[in-house]
């Protein structure tokens, strides 16, 4: 009996990991649009300042927050109903997105546009609150890294697919409605996320937490290692999160290519993300996350700053910014495993989501300040917006990247906030 009990659980398991996989794939699209150019050029269509559109692109980053109180009540009330409350929130700001266009005014259409943005920020908030613990228990620890990189590279894909698609549409059309429409094509596809969702197993049903909040939150950034590695993830994230919209900016707006370009090279940095989620999942189980970490750091540095170097020959251009989106997208997939693997080792045994939430918001909110430091440079004219480096003309986008690189390289003293949990097999 124990071993049909086992069996039909492990079915249940596997059916609940396919359903994880498939929710998203489908919801990915969102989190995607801020992060693959397609936000900020249907901003930019609408006639927003750089700055601006920085701004609130960062704002999805910095209402992470909200998931630290999310995931407190989702350890009391069930994860499941904090995450269909979130995605409720992001389809309902997804649709206030693709609807703004047809808003009169310039302001009613920042004013809408900002108000989907921030209801989708919260709603995602919500929903990853209860996702890592609501998964947990359907990933056995020897196929997590494999899992992930698993999970990663078909969201990827499907990813991929959509701004492959995307970039046809807007070629094809060229104007402000073909961003509208695929906004509200992330909306439909939110809905499928749901339909996904519900087949996941919840298992545990955690009794009222009886403790207070600020007391349960003091003792889990108590725990060994926990608020060290949250504090490495966070400065990680400011000096990395940025760098693909800022390749964005550059191509945009200094190289001043065609839109569809734009979102084409988005598309070769999603092909790298394929690799490294492929390459970061196996290096992870087999080698542990100190040296994929180690890797990374200095392939951050190199690829920001060779960016920069994209004018040395017109022959090379093209080539440089393809290799630069492709090497970024995997190195920054490939990191994001070992996060994501560090943080289920460190995860205890109750108030999961709680716990794993603070993580998120010092990642996402890493992610948020970083948008908001590039804005505050460039609103205020910190740099100058012509400047001369090794023979070639430089941007103000260009100071960034080289900054960026240079203390990112200068992070991997900070390797020793890791704690290194998983060991080499």
């Amino acid at each position: 009996m124990t071993d049909n009990t086992n069996i039909s659980k492990e079915k249940e398991q596997r059916r609940g990991r396919f359903a994880a996989i498939m929710a998203q794939t489908s919801g990915v699209h969102g989190v995607l649009a801020f992060k693959n150019s397609l936000l900020l050029l249907y901003m930019l269509s609408m006639g927003l300042s750089e700055a601006r559109v920085l701004v609130y692109l960062s704002i999805f980053g910095i209402c992470n927050f909200m998931g630290i109180p999310a995931a407190y009540f989702s350890d009391k009330i069930g994860q499941k109903r904090i995450g269909f409350a979130g995605l409720a929130m992001n389809i309902l700001g997804f649709s206030l997105i693709a609807c703004a266009g047809f808003a009169p005014t310039l302001f009613t259409k920042e004013v809408i546009v900002l108000t989907g943005i921030v209801i989708f920020s919260f709603g995602e908030s919500l929903f990853s609150a209860s996702w890592y613990p609501l998964v947990h228990p359907i990933v056995p620890e020897k196929i997590r890294g494999r899992f992930w990189g698993k999970l990663r590279i078909t969201f990827q894909v499907a990813g991929l697919l959509f701004s492959g698609l995307a970039a046809w549409i807007i070629g094809a059309q060229g104007r402000e409605s073909s961003y509208q429409l695929i906004m509200a094509m992330i909306a439909v596809l939110l809905i499928g996320r749901g339909i996904f969702y519900r087949r996941i197993p919840e298992y545990k049903k955690n009794a009222p937490e009886k403790e207070p909040f600020l007391s349960t939150l003091g003792r889990i950034i108590r725990l060994d290692c926990y608020a060290s590695f949250g504090a490495y993830i966070f400065l990680l994230m400011i000096f990395t999160a940025n760098t693909p919209i800022i390749f964005a900016l550059i191509e945009k707006e200094v190289m001043m290519l065609k839109a569809e370009t734009v979102v084409w090279l988005a598309n070769i940095g999603l092909f790298g993300c394929l690799g490294g989620f492929y390459v970061g999942g196996h290096a992870v189980d087999r080698l542990g996350t100190k040296p994929v970490f180690l890797i990374c750091h200095f392939g951050f540095a190199v690829f920001s700053i060779l960016f920069i170097f994209r004018d040395i020959s017109p022959v090379l251009t093209m080539p440089l910014l393809g290799i630069c989106n492709f090497a970024f997208g995997f190195i920054f997939s490939g990191s994001s495993i070992a996060i994501t693997t560090e943080m289920f080792a460190l995860m205890p045994t109750h108030n999961r989501a709680l716990a794993m939430s603070i993580f998120n918001t010092m990642l996402f909110v890493g992610t948020g300040l970083s948008g908001i430091i590039c804005a505050g440079i460039l609103n205020f004219n910190f740099l100058k917006k012509e400047w001369l480096f090794c023979g070639l003309t430089m941007s103000n986008y260009d100071a960034i990247l080289l900054g960026c690189g240079g203390m990112v390289l200068l992070l991997t003293a900070t390797l020793g906030l890791v704690p290194s949990i998983i060991q080499k097999k």
